[in-house]
């Protein structure tokens, strides 16, 4: 549903406003703290919908910030936790049904992980894996958490193997977070210090999926890559040719 501000300039012929979506969001999060619930999810479900289209730079926005004003509605308001389902829902079929893209995917996975089902993000994986490769290829490194903690080793080898390739791509993350943390001089610290933390996750998880799949030397090989950028505690534990 549109504000009432867009309805009325369609009925009066005026262009429709640029809504400031930040605004609108604050908003309603505050509806959720008064408890309207109801005008609160009919917000939620138009941010959903309409918010990329109006900007499409809130497509991080749209994935993240707004989905956990939702989720706060949810705990509260049980409609609002049906139409979270449902709308998880209809991106699994149609992912399931070659109609997805990978933002439906994006979707999924960030309502399963605020639902605490992270076990569906792995079974809608195993599902693409056999209906639709080339999607599930392209959203392995979204998938990866969730697979490594159920140990599916068998997906992720067949999709981050040659382990090298995959550690270029895990760098190549490194070195664009870290080059945005260096031009924003608000937040950059913070940013270059999740841009540490998650090179080294996930440099720790490929050095585990190698182990897991009988690959000592692969294993090795991105323990030594990854400390020639980053020197951690962890990394130079992972792993040793005497005891893997």
């Amino acid at each position: 549903m549109r504000p009432i501000v867009f309805m009325l300039a369609l009925l009066t012929g005026a262009d429709e406003p640029k809504i400031d979506l930040h605004q609108y969001l604050n908003e309603t999060r505050h509806l959720v703290r008064v408890a309207k619930y109801d005008e609160a999810l009919e917000r939620c479900l138009w941010f959903h919908e309409h918010a990329v289209e109006e900007d499409p730079a809130m497509v991080g926005v749209r994935g993240s910030f707004a989905l956990a004003v939702w989720n706060d509605l949810a705990k509260k308001y049980s409609p609002a936790r049906t139409a979270l389902v449902e709308t998880r829902d209809r991106s699994i079929e149609k992912l399931l049904t070659g109609k997805g893209e990978s933002i439906d995917f994006l979707d999924v996975r960030a309502i399963n992980d605020l639902l605490n089902e992270s076990a569906k993000t792995t079974e809608l994986f195993e599902q693409l894996d056999q209906k639709q490769p080339k999607l599930a290829k392209s959203m392995v490194n979204v998938a990866k958490n969730d697979l490594f903690a159920a140990k599916r080793f068998d997906l992720l080898k067949k999709y981050l193997y040659p382990i090298d390739e995959a550690f270029k791509e895990v760098h190549k993350q490194y070195d664009d977070l870290y080059q945005a943390g260096s031009k924003d001089w608000q937040q950059g610290a913070s940013i270059r210090a999740l841009a540490k933390d998650e090179f080294e996750r996930d440099c720790l998880q490929l050095i585990k999926l190698a182990i897991e799949s009988n690959d000592l030397p692969g294993a090795i090989e991105v323990q030594k890559n990854a400390l020639r950028v980053l020197d951690r505690e962890s990394i130079r534990k992972a792993v040793s040719p005497r005891n893997p």
